[in-house]
């Protein structure tokens, strides 16, 4: 629940904060999360405010148990004057641990001690609390008690409270009152209503008009027009929005045999496209085990194994897909042969690409595996034949991406020799083409004139590099290397004025986060981010608003909006496409580790986008997106006991996050790219990498890193770091 009480404007100015609640709605200090790790019962505290401010910070670090057992035993019954914040502490600490009906019960003690809209608040928390409980009454009493408080969501609590009336045309009217940007939402409760009352195909029609064809399949599974189900379950599979292709999938799961295989099997692919390759690949073991052998089926369920990160089940699908002779065929072989290469046995993977390569020479993969098969052999010590594979590829598929790429490796392989006309031949061709290595090249360049003692033409060439990406990775090595100014960007100069329609629209998000209405707080902003009437000032006005309202990725992608109509040399848009969320706290874990803080800004915005609780689909959690056995592991080299659910708490996160990255960089003795490179993929391949010829130059070492994904990563962060700095100056860097 993401709660800016910072929004609430006007009246609503005190809602959530008093003048001992207001550490519930911000971040915690710096080190806080520690007291995760106490025992419930800690030294006795000074006096009763001593004793909220640690249950305060137990709640917001995790450990919900700890602040309830500070309250039990200190403030339960409290004394007068402490009471209405006790109740509420304590609400919001059963709530964390599911204990709605108690949690509902102290909501409703601490609103009956309040009044205006902090009381509709607390209301409306007891009523959600009730709601969750299965407690249908008192929901309802205290939904109608907080529509009296909040007049600026009644239409929202009035959607909520429609789904517990009884009396249908009762609830129909309360339907009405639903603002546009909760349309879905009440389609969505109308249809629940209708279906109830066995009106089935009308509650499909509601939800068609909602695009919920998910929902629309259960509703018809249970009417039984099992037929019926199963096709919207397809549609919803194939749609753009993950959680109707999840809704999709679970009924499909139970329902297989209706669809037909090339059905189910493009269901399968849906799946890992909206990142359940664990499910798609389940899906795909149903359907071979009945009895689809074909090449195709054996191919997606080998990409399902390998996106879930099981590489041996992935190479035997692969492997029987490969035994075939259609086309699925012959990209499985190529799968199977580029995993081999990565996973190993490495010696099977270079045979297995190069048959493939002698075998589809026409394939558009081929000239891929003839690189790789080159990059292999370099980094095995084998110059020569990798730049006769380098030339092959340059010279058979002169027309593919890949060409400029190899022609890119031939041209520094002659810079390292000292053949100066060769590689400047092959850089300039690289330009000419366009091709994915230009900016790299024209940076090459700049190199290539150093070596021949032209500075001119070398600051010439960076300068102009550093003007034409002036935000890229390229540029910013460019600016370096011709000593050019820091980037800068201009003053902004005063804030433009508030938009009225604009900020009733954040504050109403403030708000409704506040309530614990997570889902139509969701609903509104996605309402409001897919309006086109909104000007550029809005729409920037409105990202500053989503990261106010810790929304960052919401932000970042309404700047780059934005950035179409202003300039991305516009701080103001730059500073909500690289927001600098959770400051505090990594600027203090920053200086506990001696790292960078920009850096340490620049891992987490490329990690995590600063979401505090985000999980990959490697399992790797939070702002720095650790692993948790990495996590556990850097905890016990720092002497803490460690909790997995830590991984969602910022400060702590952010801590072993820093911790890690730091060993990093003492192990990698200061060099950056290694060190992230090492966050990325892990330690072993990098000690294979820096043994490649030139990998004491960070830019080279960066540049032949075989994995792109690593490769990207590095650029990506690097870039990043010299943005936080020129976007947010004035920070000591050690």
């Amino acid at each position: 629940m993401a709660i800016c009480a910072a929004l609430l404007g006007g009246a609503l100015a005190g809602l959530l904060a008093g003048p001992m609640d207001t550490a519930l709605t911000v971040e915690p200090s710096v080190g806080a999360w520690r007291v995760a790790l106490r025992p419930a019962v800690v030294a006795e505290p000074a006096d009763s405010a001593e004793i909220v401010s640690r249950a305060t910070q137990a709640l917001a670090a995790g450990a919900p148990e700890l602040a309830r057992g500070l309250l039990q035993r200190y403030l339960l019954p409290a004394t007068p004057a402490f009471r209405p914040m006790v109740y509420r502490l304590y609400a919001e600490a059963t709530y964390a641990d599911s204990e709605y009906a108690t949690a509902a019960r102290f909501f409703a003690a601490a609103a009956e001690r309040a009044g205006g809209p902090r009381r509709g608040v607390l209301e409306a928390r007891a009523a959600d609390a009730f709601e969750r409980a299965g407690l249908p009454r008192p929901a309802i009493r205290y939904f109608r008690a907080a529509l009296r408080h909040l007049p600026e969501v009644s239409g929202w609590i009035a959607v909520r409270l429609a789904r517990l009336v009884p009396d249908t045309s009762v609830a129909f009217d309360l339907l009405r009152r639903a603002p546009p940007s909760a349309t879905r939402l009440a389609l969505e409760t109308r249809a629940a209503l209708l279906a109830s009352a066995g009106n089935v195909a009308a509650a499909e029609t509601d939800l068609a008009a909602a695009g919920r064809a998910g929902l629309a399949a259960q509703y018809a599974l249970a009417a039984g027009d099992t037929a019926r189900a199963e096709r919207l379950a397809y549609e919803a599979l194939n749609g753009t929005d993950a959680d109707e292709a999840a809704a999709g999938l679970d009924l499909l799961a139970g329902h297989n045999a209706a669809l037909s295989p090339g059905q189910q099997l493009a269901a399968a692919r849906a799946l890992r496209q909206h990142g359940r390759a664990v499910d798609a690949a389940r899906l795909l073991r149903r359907i071979v085990r009945a009895g689809d052998s074909t090449a195709d089926t054996w191919l997606a369920w080998g990409r399902a194994l390998e996106g879930a990160g099981d590489r041996a089940g992935a190479l035997r699908a692969y492997a029987a897909a490969a035994a075939g002779d259609d086309s699925a065929a012959v990209s499985a072989q190529y799968l199977r042969a580029r995993l081999l290469l990565r996973a190993g046995p490495r010696a099977q993977g270079l045979a297995a690409l190069g048959a493939f390569v002698r075998a589809h020479p026409e394939h558009p993969a081929a000239p891929a595996a003839l690189i790789a098969i080159a990059d292999a052999r370099l980094h095995a010590g084998s110059r020569r034949r990798a730049d006769s594979l380098y030339e092959a590829v340059a010279q058979g598929w002169p027309r593919s991406p890949v060409a400029s790429e190899a022609r890119f490796r031939l041209a520094g392989r002659a810079l390292q020799r000292g053949d100066l006309p060769r590689a400047s031949n092959l850089y300039n061709k690289v330009v000419q083409e366009g091709g994915p290595s230009t900016l790299a090249a024209r940076y090459a360049l700049g190199r290539l004139a150093l070596e021949r003692h032209d500075t001119a033409l070398a600051h010439t060439r960076w300068r102009a590099l550093a003007q034409d990406d002036p935000l890229g990775y390229y540029g910013m090595l460019a600016r370096d290397a011709a000593a050019m100014e820091p980037l800068s960007f201009r003053d902004p100069g005063p804030p433009a004025a508030r938009d009225p329609d604009v900020e009733r629209v954040t504050e109403t998000v403030a708000l409704l986060d506040a309530l614990a209405f997570d889902g139509e707080a969701d609903a509104l902003v996605e309402y409001a981010t897919n309006r086109e009437d909104y000007s550029a000032a809005q729409l920037l006005e409105l990202a500053n608003g989503m990261l106010r309202c810790g929304r960052p990725t919401v932000a970042s992608s309404l700047g780059w909006r934005v950035a179409r109509t202003l300039s991305l040399d516009d701080p103001r848009v730059l500073r909500v496409i690289f927001p600098w969320p959770w400051r505090q706290i990594i600027e203090a874990e920053a200086r506990e580790f001696d790292i960078d803080p920009y850096l340490l800004a620049a891992v987490i915005r490329q990690e995590s986008g600063f979401r505090r609780a985000v999980v990959s689909p490697a399992g790797a959690w939070g702002l720095m997106q650790l692993m948790p056995g990495t996590a556990r592991w850097t905890a016990s080299r720092l002497g803490l006991p460690w909790r997995e659910r830590l991984l969602t708490v910022p400060g702590a996160n952010v801590h072993v996050g820093a911790a890690h990255l730091a060993m990093l960089l003492r192990r990698y003795r200061g060099r950056v790219a290694r060190a992230l490179a090492a966050y990325n993929a892990g330690g072993r391949p990098v000690e294979r990498w820096v043994r490649n010829p030139g990998a004491s130059d960070a830019f080279w070492f960066v540049e032949e890193i075989p994995y792109p994904e690593t490769r990207g990563y590095v650029r990506s962060v690097m870039r990043n770091r010299a943005v936080y700095e020129a976007l947010y100056p004035g920070i000591a860097v050690r």
